[in-house]
């Protein structure tokens, strides 16, 4: 809504809402495929995400110390409202043992919306991109095309192996395929930060940042508002 309300593009824009509502660059990475975003929309919504990453790993545990905040209200607090699930256990740890234990539940809660939002982001560019005059014959198989061919192949992937990481793979090979994960992700964002160009950040202008931190100030207002009333 911030971003259609203050003209950010509508790709860019769905991005920067994925990442700060679910699991930072994870759901960027996740909900590009689906929209096919640019690469430039896709540095430029993960440098976004990162920077705040990099603000609220610290300013979290600071207000917090400085409000008094419970353990439990912390931990939920931070849980709801950073962006990354690595932050956030960061700084649920930093704060307390029990603080970390709430912001890793809550996130990990949090990031099961993945899946469902990615299918979701998919139907809605589908149906955008759709030819608005088709026969009614064709109509549906039509649609399930499309959306096949425009749904993020990965995530099936990522079913795939959940089920399997919870029934048939042995702890240790979880923990192998969990380090490798770790290095292709690593590599991942190597790609991002060589493709990341000053100049393309100042093409876009601060009004998507903008958009990110009024989001970021409203909603850990309002939940750790409510937070506080609720305990």
């Amino acid at each position: 809504f911030l971003a259609n309300l203050l003209g950010v593009k509508p790709k860019l824009g769905s991005l920067l809402a994925s990442g700060a509502s679910i699991c930072g660059v994870s759901a960027v990475v996740s909900v590009a495929g689906g929209i096919e975003a640019s690469e430039s929309q896709i540095a430029y919504a993960s440098a976004t995400i990162l920077l705040f990453d990099a603000l609220t790993i610290f300013l979290y545990p600071a207000v917090g110390h400085f409000l008094g905040l419970s353990d439990f209200v912390f931990g939920v607090w931070s849980g709801l409202t950073m962006f990354s699930t690595g932050p956030v256990t960061a700084a649920g740890f930093a704060y307390s043992a029990t603080a970390g234990e709430w912001a890793t539940l809550t996130k990990l809660t949090r990031n099961i919306f993945i899946g469902a939002v990615t299918i979701i982001y998919v139907l809605l560019y589908s149906h955008v991109r759709a030819t608005p005059k088709v026969e009614a014959s064709t109509s549906r198989l039509s649609q399930l095309t499309r959306l096949w061919t425009d749904f993020p192949k990965f995530f099936t992937g990522f079913i795939v192996m959940m089920i399997l990481g919870n029934t048939v793979l042995s702890s240790t090979t979880v923990e192998s395929l969990d380090n490798a994960s770790n290095w292709l992700f690593l590599i991942a964002f190597v790609g991002l930060g060589l493709d990341l160009r000053i100049e393309k950040l100042r093409s876009a202008g601060l009004i998507p940042f903008l958009v990110v931190l009024v989001n970021l100030l409203l909603l850990s207002t309002l939940v750790l508002g409510f937070l506080l009333v609720a305990t």
